[in-house]
């Protein structure tokens, strides 16, 4: 569901063209499934630079590290909340067109198909390279279109358009 392969096919792409690159794949896996990452990594010449990272404690202090988010969510997704927190730590992110992620990202962000390795790996390039989003205006679209306050009056708009 998380697109963990595609991810690992995306970074291979982008190394060859961006070789100082290090990935980071990062969440919920268990002993084996680590093991077929690593295992798929090492033959797609990435095995010294894939970083596996378990849960994370703090996801603020995890996602500051990051330089892009690339979310590769093959289905499943409602509102991917890592995107809106990683735009909310001022992180830019590349996602694929899952869920809700275009309307989270609007126009601060780049959204491709699920499942276009060439894509995912292109648009992440571009942002590595052309820094063009500011970590402030990121987080201002955050705060100002996905804030608990927003959703609260949203629903109770919502609710109030229900009455009759």
């Amino acid at each position: 569901m998380k697109g963990q392969g595609v991810f690992l096919d995306m970074a291979a792409l982008l190394a060859k063209r961006l070789p100082e690159c290090m990935f980071v794949l990062v969440g919920r896996h268990t002993s084996d499934q680590a093991e077929a990452y690593l295992v798929k990594a090492r033959s797609l010449g990435l095995g010294d630079r894939l970083v596996l990272v378990a849960e994370v404690e703090n996801s603020e202090e995890a996602l500051n590290s990051l330089n892009v988010l690339v979310s590769c969510s093959q289905y499943g997704e409602g509102f991917p909340n890592v995107i809106a927190e990683a735009m909310a730590c001022g992180v830019p992110v590349v996602a694929t067109d899952v869920g809700e992620a275009g309307r989270i990202l609007g126009d601060f962000g780049t959204v491709v198909p699920a499942g276009d390795v060439g894509a995912l790996a292109e648009a992440t390039r571009r942002l590595l390279v052309v820094d063009s989003e500011s970590k402030e205006e990121l987080r201002e679209r955050v705060v100002n279109d996905f804030s608990v306050d927003n959703l609260a009056d949203t629903t109770q708009n919502l609710l109030s358009s229900l009455k009759r």
